[in-house]
């Protein structure tokens, strides 16, 4: 087969015009490489070999820009790459060369994460290696980066947490903020044994002064349907249950 015409498209692409009226779009430096100039002979399996070099190289360029926004892990890449509908051989031609190239290493993905999570979020180490799991990391690459990071600084994540959830409790009794704050904390990833001892020693001053509250709250609610003896009880059971400790007997 003869090539014809050779017509400069946008950028780096070039089509390749053969004399049995196919087409042939490639980049630049692929024509560089094998050659590609007007009235050259190609044979069929000339054509095979460039056509596959030059769907490695614009699959290998769309990577690179991908990786311009923020790192990815090699599970992102080949999901990436699978949506375009790339072959398996130049998927994995592809991921070696970006691994070859630096430009795809899960180990340092994993240092990065835990580094700007730790600075940056209020998440614990059980929701960063489940977010690194899903994103395909091994586990192994994980838990060794975490357990890299100090005990003292979970810690002070967590009191950090603590301190602001305080300032924004409006009405939880100490028992009942205690509870909520253990589950938040567990949902943001941070072990129970870790935050558990620090739960405990939280002391709200203001117990008082929410009790006192909420059971002016109650006891306007309740009044519409209690009075007297039966209203108290009312009102002190309610209170029982939201977690203020006062003497449902009194």
């Amino acid at each position: 087969m003869k090539i014809l015409k050779i017509i400069k498209k946008k950028k780096s692409m070039y089509e390749v015009v053969l004399d049995t009226k196919e087409s042939l779009i490639l980049l630049e430096n692929v024509m560089i490489h094998h050659e590609v100039f007007l009235k050259k002979m190609l044979t069929e399996k000339e054509i095979e070999e460039i056509q596959k070099e030059n769907d490695m190289e614009v699959s290998y360029q769309k990577c690179c820009g991908y990786l311009e926004k923020k790192m990815r892990t090699e599970k992102e890449m080949r999901n990436y790459l699978k949506k375009d509908e790339v072959s398996k051989e130049i998927v994995e031609r592809v991921i070696q060369a970006l691994k070859e190239n630096h430009f795809l290493d899960d180990e340092k993905y994993v240092n990065y994460y835990v580094n700007d999570n730790v600075k940056f979020t209020n998440e614990g180490p059980l929701k960063m290696e489940r977010a690194l799991i899903d994103l395909g990391i091994e586990k192994e690459t994980i838990e060794k980066r975490l357990d890299e990071v100090p005990r003292e600084v979970w810690e002070e994540k967590i009191k950090k947490i603590i301190q602001k959830r305080i300032q924004s409790n409006k009405k939880n009794s100490e028992m009942v903020f205690k509870r909520k704050l253990s589950q938040y904390l567990y949902t943001v990833g941070y072990p129970h044994e870790m935050s558990s001892s620090l739960v405990e020693d939280i002391h709200l001053e203001n117990s008082v002064e929410l009790m006192k509250k909420e059971e002016e709250k109650l006891r306007k609610k309740l009044s519409r349907k209690y009075a007297g003896e039966e209203l108290e009880f009312q009102v002190k059971r309610k209170l029982y249950q939201k977690g203020f400790k006062r003497n449902i007997d009194e």
